[in-house]
């Protein structure tokens, strides 16, 4: 470790060996939770939550660094040239990775702003929190071919940690549930007429290179989930459900379902020319 926390969760940049050599990264993970009693989101498995939403946001072509999960099998951390406020946790079962990129050493802010709102559409479909007043959480690379946005953190999507506890914003909790934690009395008409829905919905994704672009079914993207694989670290891949239960998983899926086809409804009634409805 060279800092201590960077943002308002437990971690900090630490270098690790990597592809033979030492490479810079960000690691984190979460301590408790602020969610109502029987939440199936355990902050446990918080950095499993995370590498989904960039599985989800790299599905869509939204641009975000290499990100791992790195599973305890005997970490230890050590601390160099400082003396830690509050030490890591050695004893949590898995820590979230993403690696620091070079920025750009000159910033764009009107291409910038201009690049994030044609991007809109991709942030509300996955729920990604406004990013608008958080500019260190991501860049514009004007010189690279093409020019594209950098997405550094984007955080969770269906779930945020903040202070290392793990709690939703309004918008997401009250997709599927009231303020007890109960779930809503029509959620399983809502859920059948979402699904309905997304069935008949496709997005062009935001790729960069245009031979990357794809047109994406919706209720296919979400459904899929299950089976998307997660990056370890330093190496390897494990699927989304060996590591979560059936109930967190029909929970991350019931509250993209309700999203998008809430938000997707919404683009195709302004005519976005990204979004097709069949």
């Amino acid at each position: 470790m060279w800092t201590d926390k960077k943002g308002s969760n437990p971690g900090g940049k630490c270098k690790l060996a990597y592809q033979n050599k030492w490479e810079d990264f960000y690691i984190k993970y979460c301590t408790g939770s602020k969610l109502p009693r029987g939440h199936p989101f355990h902050p446990t498995v918080q950095p499993i939550y995370e590498a989904l939403t960039l599985i989800l946001a790299e599905g869509m072509g939204i641009e975000v660094p290499k990100y791992y999960v790195l599973f305890n099998e005997g970490v230890e951390f050590e601390y160099s040239e400082f003396n830690p406020k509050n030490k890591l946790d050695v004893n949590k079962p898995m820590y979230f990775l993403s690696k620091l990129v070079e920025l750009p050493p000159h910033r764009d802010p009107v291409a910038c702003a201009s690049k994030m709102k044609e991007e809109i559409i991709y942030q509300k479909l996955l729920m990604i929190a406004d990013l608008s007043n958080k500019k260190q959480n991501y860049a514009y690379f004007p010189d690279h071919v093409p020019p594209h946005i950098l997405y550094i953190d984007v955080g969770c999507n269906f779930v945020d940690a903040i202070s290392g506890y793990l709690s939703q914003r309004n918008e997401v909790s009250d997709l599927l549930r009231n303020r007890r934690g109960s779930y809503l009395p029509s959620v399983k008409k809502d859920l059948k007429n979402a699904k309905k829905w997304l069935k008949r919905a496709h997005i062009l994704t935001n790729h960069k290179h245009s031979n990357q672009k794809e047109l994406l079914c919706l209720e296919d993207f979400i459904g899929a989930i299950p089976d998307y694989e997660i990056p370890k670290f330093p190496y390897g891949h494990i699927k989304m459900s060996q590591v979560l239960r059936e109930d967190e998983l029909e929970e991350i899926m019931s509250l993209l379902r309700l999203n998008m086809a809430s938000i997707g409804r919404k683009f195709l009634k302004k005519g976005d020319g990204r979004l097709f409805f069949e």
